[in-house]
């Protein structure tokens, strides 16, 4: 017999895992520099900068109200062991978590959170090179490069393909 869940319910584990989303980042509000058209006295334009609002759908208020738009900043990289060590459990328990019906759809949700972070890094600003991330992706995500494969056929049987070869003058004698 195995060992009692250390999780029961998905509101137990959701709680859990935005508790490790907390404990490795912090929101902070976006702030941004514009131009104001104006020059300091060494010929250099001048910038105000201001806290960007958002309105109730979550769109840039350009009306100056609404609530501060803020970004989450990482001081440690999320991963799922990263998440099986602050929930105290092991790759095997969370891969059982993964498969309870309970439990499921709190797994399934920070999944999607860890990949939609994941593609987020793909901007190049945002990391020196995008080779992990795209790793990650593909072994842990299902993500794969895309390939096409163009096939032309050269005639229906050998001997098709032979009578066009001497046709266009590229046969050879045996």
């Amino acid at each position: 017999m195995g060992r009692e869940k250390k999780y029961t319910t998905e509101a137990q584990l959701r709680k859990a895992i935005e508790r490790y989303w907390n404990s490795i980042s912090y929101e902070r509000p976006v702030v941004v520099s514009t131009p104001t058209g104006e020059v300091d006295e060494n010929g250099n334009i001048k910038y105000k900068t201001r806290m960007l609002l958002v309105d109730e759908t979550g769109a840039v208020s350009h009306d100056g109200t609404g609530r501060p738009l803020t970004e989450r900043v990482f001081l440690r990289e999320p991963s799922v062991s990263g998440l099986c060590l602050a929930l105290g459990i092991s790759k095997q328990t969370w891969s059982s978590y993964k498969a309870d019906e309970a439990l499921g759809r709190a797994c399934e949700a920070f999944l999607l959170r860890l990949e939609d972070h994941l593609v987020d890094k793909l901007d190049g600003n945002k990391v020196k090179t995008v080779q992990g991330v795209v790793f990650n992706l593909k072994n842990n995500f299902a993500w794969r490069d895309k390939v096409d494969v163009v096939q032309t056929n050269m005639g229906s049987t050998m001997e098709d393909y032979l009578e066009r070869m001497d046709r266009e003058g590229k046969g050879q004698e045996f």
